[in-house]
């Protein structure tokens, strides 16, 4: 879903008084991010699934996913994922 897409869906939403909650995985699931040669080095073993939070680069990527999306969805929430059991 692109950004414009998204917030003509919120927009629609907003008209039946329904606020869209966006849901964006914060560590984990995200073999499809990291399956890539330039975000491999992030996960706890390369190509993985989890993202390393040890690593420097890890906490700043998460906070821009969640600054892009804030500025999509007004919503006062954010589904951050994290049911990882660690």
């Amino acid at each position: 879903m692109t950004p414009d897409e998204a917030r003509e869906l919120v927009a629609y939403a907003a008209q039946y008084h329904i606020t869209v909650i966006p849901e964006q995985e914060s560590f984990g699931h995200l073999h499809h991010l990291l399956k890539f040669e330039q975000f491999s080095s992030l996960g706890e073993t390369p190509h993985g699934s989890v993202l390393a939070p040890g690593e420097a680069v890890t906490l700043p990527l998460i906070s821009s996913w969640f600054t892009e999306l804030a500025k999509v969805f007004p919503a006062p929430y954010a589904h951050i994922g994290a049911d990882e059991n660690r």
